[in-house]
């Protein structure tokens, strides 16, 4: 089950989530991708991932085909012309899916769903326009005290949490940090992070960490959380227009090394065993006056600690979608300038 974390701040929303695909077999869990996209950016205002099942049966010229529940979600949202509408249509969509005659002859665990967002809406306040940061989750399995129900219910809700007077608020979907304690330690430890106004990537490494060490305490006989991470940063101070231009989210800083040829030419190319702390690097840097941090950054963090490859989340705008892009290698050569003189 995938593990999605959030942490809702005043000035940035933050949300990490794995990528591991599993099943259960015989009482032990088996994985069969571990890089399967679960995430997505709607506009620049909002950012999306999904625990539960990782495909979605849907009928197409009489015939009955998965596909990637990301893909799908996506799909729906991008039918709202704002984020209100983007959401209802997702519900609505998704429980009359599920209510279909050929999806409810499926077992309980495979009509198990949640679609999990974090960003910023837009609200009045005194007269004037503001932006609160938000969480919502759109589901069909998940009960008040956040245990899971054996049998779905029949229609999904949405459930909103804005942030309230706190300086940060920690939300955990899919699976859980156990003991309770442990929930509430990092809960704490986040809200004193924000309280020092640390910038969103020393929130990314925390949450993406606390997610590693999670899968990495796992029996592989249970390991349901993957080590393949993907972090996305959602500003307050986001920019986002309703124009010809397709922006999309912008990548995290991949630190390089330069080597020199024998022949004096320089190679500039990843470095390999990347720290967490240099994997999430958002750039330009949040902290520098003036900086045009005014579009969600995203990073992409491999179990095995390598630069490359490297992927992005899927974009979504009213009516388009830009499908995830993945990067499987990069290098320069630099020849030096000769003189002939």
């Amino acid at each position: 089950m995938t593990m999605i974390l959030t942490c809702l701040t005043k000035d940035f929303v933050i949300q990490s989530s794995d990528r591991r695909i599993s099943r259960v077999v015989d009482n032990k869990v088996q994985w069969y991708d571990d890089q399967s996209n679960k995430a997505l950016v709607f506009k620049s205002q909002f950012v999306f991932a999904y625990t539960g099942q990782a495909t979605i049966p849907v009928r197409k010229n009489g015939q009955i085909i998965d596909i990637s529940t990301i893909d799908w979600a996506a799909e729906q949202l991008s039918k709202g012309k704002n984020l209100e509408e983007a959401v209802f249509n997702l519900k609505y969509r998704a429980t009359e899916l599920m209510n279909a005659n050929y999806v409810r002859k499926l077992p309980g665990y495979k009509r198990r769903v949640a679609f999990v967002g974090a960003g910023f809406e837009e609200i009045e306040n005194g007269g004037k326009q503001a932006r609160r940061p938000l969480r919502i989750m759109i589901e069909n399995f998940i009960d008040d005290d956040g245990s899971i129900l054996d049998v779905p219910r029949d229609e999904f809700r949405i459930q909103r949490d804005p942030l309230g007077s706190s300086d940060a608020a920690l939300y955990v979907a899919g699976q859980p940090l156990r003991p309770r304690r442990i929930e509430v330690e990092f809960s704490r430890l986040l809200k004193s992070s924000a309280q020092h106004n640390v910038n969103p990537e020393k929130i990314g490494v925390l949450l993406t960490g606390k997610i590693l060490d999670t899968a990495k305490a796992m029996h592989k006989d249970r390991k349901t959380v993957g080590e393949n991470i993907m972090c996305i940063c959602v500003p307050q101070a986001y920019i986002d227009k309703d124009d010809d231009v397709m922006k999309i989210p912008i990548t995290g800083g991949i630190r390089c090394e330069i080597s020199t040829n024998s022949d004096g030419s320089l190679i500039l190319k990843p470095m390999e065993n990347v720290s967490l702390e240099d994997r999430i690097r958002f750039l330009p840097s949040f902290d520098f006056p003036n900086s045009a941090f005014d579009s969600p950054r995203f990073a992409y963090i491999a179990e095995d600690n390598q630069a490359m490859p490297y992927h992005s989340p899927v974009y979504v705008r009213p009516g388009r979608i830009v499908p995830t892009i993945s990067s499987s290698g990069l290098s320069a050569t630099f020849t030096p300038n000769v003189s002939n003189s």
